[in-house]
């Protein structure tokens, strides 16, 4: 299963290259309504697993459900 892009109702986590010495997948987390950048989901390594980096944004609810939602879906592949 390819997530080189994966749509919600309000977001679109659009995959990164991968950056030179990186064995993990990196994704740009976007609020596609308003083309604003929300954060980057990447591994965290002291905590072995895949995390959402905010960038100093405001979240709702149907926000929040979507990036855990699509942490699941990346931790399982």
């Amino acid at each position: 299963m390819s997530l080189s892009i994966f749509t919600t109702k309000h977001l679109t986590f659009s995959e990164l290259p991968l950056r030179q010495g990186r064995r993990t997948k990196e994704w740009s987390v976007w609020n596609h309504d308003y083309g604003e950048q929300l954060g980057i989901i990447r591994w965290y390594g002291p905590w072995r697993q895949y995390c959402f980096k905010d960038a100093t944004s405001i979240y709702s609810l149907g926000c929040l459900k979507d990036i855990a939602s699509f942490l699941q879906r990346v931790s399982e592949e």
